[in-house]
Parts: structure tokens; C-alpha cells; sequence
């Protein structure tokens, strides 16, 4: 299923998803909530808040050009500000995990290059995005300025 990604600039919003309708979300982290299809429980995209303040630095800054992953927490206002969102990017896959730190049991596929992730209690848990700088850079970078 094709990734379709949207940024909303009056808000700093970042939407990956496959384009299907959702019923609801739920919130996984501060900065990051999961939108689901009813009728089959799947995950049908993601939004993440302060998008370009948070993921910019880590994509495409400094931190990003060394050999490590970058790892870092979003410091979020948000309903559920106690639960931070954590940001992990590799620079030499280009991949890209937000999530809330639980692990990682199994994954489902949302869209190309875009997996939702779940824990053993199957309570999602965040996302792995493939090609991120790739993909995101239109929307990201360049509005990083």
C-alpha cells in the first residue's frame, strides 16, 4: 500500500499513513498518536506534533552525520506529557523509530516503508519508518530552514 505522508504547517503536524479512512486514535506517546480502521483494528496512519521542531534536528543536523544512531526525547506538551516521545534514527539504513520506549514484540505493515509496532500485550507502541530522510525531506528539511 502506497506511503502517504502529509504536513500540516499551522500546526507542525507530520500524517504518515496509507490513506485509508480511521475510526479513532489513540494516544502512544506525547507528540504521537495512532489512527485505526474499526472494522479490522489495523493501524492506518500516524501524526506527529511539533514535527519539524523534533525530527529536522535528528534527520538532518549535526547528530545525524556521525556513525551512531541519534537518539533523543521530545520534550512534549500534550494529554499525555508523562510518556515522552523517543526519537531513534540511523543514519546508515536511513530508518527512523518514534515510539514511547516499550518493546517491540511484533510489527504490522501500515504502508510502504512504514511499520506499526506492538507490544507483547498488543498495545502499539510506535512506528519504524524506512528511507525516512529520503521521504521526509519535502516536508521536513526544508521547512527547517
Amino acid at each position: 500500500m502506497k506511503l502517504i505522508i502529509r504536513y500540516f504547517g499551522d500546526v507542525d503536524f507530520l500524517t504518515l499513513g496509507n490513506g485509508r479512512r480511521s475510526d479513532g486514535g489513540e494516544d502512544v506517546s506525547a507528540g504521537l498518536t495512532a489512527f485505526f480502521d474499526d472494522s479490522d483494528d489495523s493501524v492506518v496512519s500516524f501524526t506527529v506534533q511539533s514535527a519539524v521542531r523534533d525530527l529536522a534536528p535528528v534527520l538532518y543536523g549535526k547528530e545525524s552525520a556521525g556513525g551512531q544512531p541519534v537518539r533523543r526525547k521530545a520534550g512534549q506538551q500534550g494529554y499525555i506529557e508523562d510518556v515522552p516521545l523517543l526519537i531513534e534514527y540511523r543514519r546508515d539504513c536511513d530508518t527512523l523509530r518514534l515510539g514511547n520506549g516499550r518493546g517491540v514484540s511484533r510489527k504490522q505493515a501500515v504502508a510502504d516503508t512504514l511499520s506499526a509496532e506492538f507490544d507483547w500485550d498488543s498495545g502499539i507502541v510506535g512506528f519504524t519508518l524506512e528511507r525516512a530522510a529520503k521521504q521526509l525531506r519535502p516536508f521536513v528539511a526544508d521547512l527547517a530552514g
